[in-house]
């Protein structure tokens, strides 16, 4: 009996001692499992933190471009007015050159009439003078020769008349010309000097340009002043700027573009 109970003492105590180093084992083993799952967790948590991050700058950017594509589009749709407007401009400007190229024409026609009219009174004076030069000078041809005197005067007196008709139809067609073609002048600003204050233009004489002409400056759809005319060359002019006509905050620089001033408009 006394050794049964030690026989069962034993492998009680086996047991247990094997129980123990199960569990020990066990626990171990769920430690390392646990600190695993805990090292995942915080990769997790740390990748989580990095896809927060970028959701949040995706948001942020798709903010910003969607603030730029507002912007775009109102620069759309101002372009697409000023675009309008330039047009419009366009098509009165075209109007405009018709008819004036309807009135030179016109001009030119009177020219060649009143030229047409000119040459038949040379002609005319011309055989008044060699009749009075063929006629003798005798007592009974006095009348003649004094009828003949008073035509070819009367005929110079047409002649002087038609010859300022022609010029003041001259002139006037000159003054339809460059009228017109101010009225599309265009040009840049080649040279700025602050210190004299005065530009270098890119347009001159040729272009239709007269000194004391008043010009606007403009940089895109912004006015940025205005220049007066003092010189003129061929292809260029120099211009003073008008300093009380200057934007606050602007100042006139070489590539700006310069049209004419309407004095009507």
């Amino acid at each position: 009996m006394g050794k049964i109970l030690i026989i069962l003492s034993i492998v009680i105590s086996l047991a247990s001692a094997g129980v123990g180093y199960i569990n020990r084992t066990t626990l171990l083993q769920t430690k390392e499992t646990l600190a695993s799952t805990q090292a995942d967790l915080e990769k997790t948590k740390s990748e989580l933190e990095e896809e927060k991050k970028k959701v949040t700058d995706a948001e942020a950017k798709i903010t910003e471009i969607t603030a730029q594509k507002s912007q775009v589009e109102s620069q759309v749709v101002s372009l697409k007015k000023e675009l309008e407007t330039a047009q419009t401009n366009l098509t009165e400007a075209n109007g405009k050159l018709t008819a004036k190229t309807t009135e030179i024409t016109t001009l030119t026609a009177d020219l060649k009439t009143k030229g047409d009219e000119i040459e038949a009174l040379k002609v005319a004076v011309a055989a008044a003078t060699a009749a009075t030069a063929a006629a003798p000078a005798q007592d009974d041809n006095k009348a003649r020769i004094e009828e003949l005197e008073t035509l070819n005067k009367k005929l110079q007196e047409d002649i002087d008349s038609k010859n300022a008709e022609l010029g003041d139809l001259k002139k006037k067609a000159n003054e339809v010309n460059l009228k017109a073609a101010r009225k599309n002048l265009m040009g840049r600003i080649l040279a700025v000097n602050q210190a004299w204050n005065f530009v270098v233009l890119s347009i001159g004489d040729k272009n239709g340009v007269l000194s004391n002409t008043e010009l606007i400056v403009k940089r895109g759809s912004t006015e940025i002043g205005r220049v007066r005319i003092t010189s003129v060359e061929p292809s260029t002019s120099i211009a003073d700027i008008i300093p009380t006509s200057i934007t606050r905050g602007l100042s006139i620089q070489p590539g700006d573009e310069v049209i004419f001033k309407n004095p009507e408009e």
